[in-house]
């Protein structure tokens, strides 16, 4: 097994950010259950509560004034994004935990597990957000849709806070950073039947077929502590789209 060096806490670090930005909303969220404030109120709150979230780490002073500036400017884009998310439905559960059980062609069970940013609730059914502080648009949302579509798996199979079998109606990439928008997109459950199906032949081919991961060719390390380990070389001449399989060989004596 392999586990991840833990470094020193860097405020420079867009993950730490990230980390701040959800719980600034998981707070303002969660204090605006019953009625979501006027423009002038709603702001003042977020302010306050970035005040303090950011005094609880005991973050630099400039890093502090650079930040407060760049949220407040994102203010204006995060309430209208909000006011839009509560005409569809109601918050309903945040930082939800909830797990993905898959049994795969060998017989064994795959467990996913994970938690869910926001969950809300209308009428017709749940809706799913995940919160992103880096560039949101279709195709973000075409890439993290895997996630976003196992989340919605956990919910409707009941595993999420031990509620029965929910309908997912809805999916979204909630952006938090200098492009503040939202990208949504509708779901039923013959999508996400179909998505089930095709993670679980992923799973098999991967897992009881012994088919090699395929490697990320990208230098790009930030959010995952192990891609550095990725050996892409070695796979390059090898379509990402091909299924390779790996066969046992015996051991010849020279």
């Amino acid at each position: 097994k392999l586990n991840k060096i833990e470094a020193r806490l860097n405020f420079d670090d867009p993950r730490f950010r990230g980390i701040l930005m959800h719980k600034i909303m998981e707070s303002f969220v969660k204090s605006t259950l019953e009625d979501l404030p006027n423009d002038s109120n709603s702001r003042a709150l977020l302010i306050q509560i970035f005040d303090n979230i950011v005094e609880k780490h005991f973050i630099p002073s400039d890093f502090i004034s650079f930040w407060k500036k760049k949220f407040e400017h994102r203010i204006p884009h995060i309430l209208q994004g909000e006011k839009i998310r509560r005409a569809r439905a109601n918050p309903f559960a945040q930082e939800a935990f909830g797990k993905l059980v898959l049994r795969l062609a060998d017989g064994d069970d795959f467990v996913i597990s994970g938690r869910i940013d926001r969950i809300d609730i209308s009428s017709d059914g749940f809706w799913i957000y995940d919160y992103k502080t880096g560039v949101v648009s279709r195709e973000n949302l075409a890439k993290c849709s895997p996630q976003l579509d196992v989340e919605a798996m956990m919910l409707q199979s009941g595993s999420v806070l031990g509620l029965d079998k929910s309908e997912v109606i809805g999916l979204s990439l909630v952006g938090l950073g200098g492009d503040a928008k939202e990208i949504t997109n509708l779901i039923n459950k013959k999508d996400l039947k179909t998505r089930y199906t095709a993670l679980r032949k992923y799973l098999d081919n991967l897992i009881c077929h012994n088919s090699p991961f395929v490697a990320e060719a990208t230098d790009q390390l930030a959010g995952n502590d192990y891609k550095h380990l990725s050996r892409y070389g070695e796979w390059s001449a090898v379509s990402r789209y091909q299924e390779v399989i790996l066969e046992k060989k015996r051991r010849t004596k020279d």
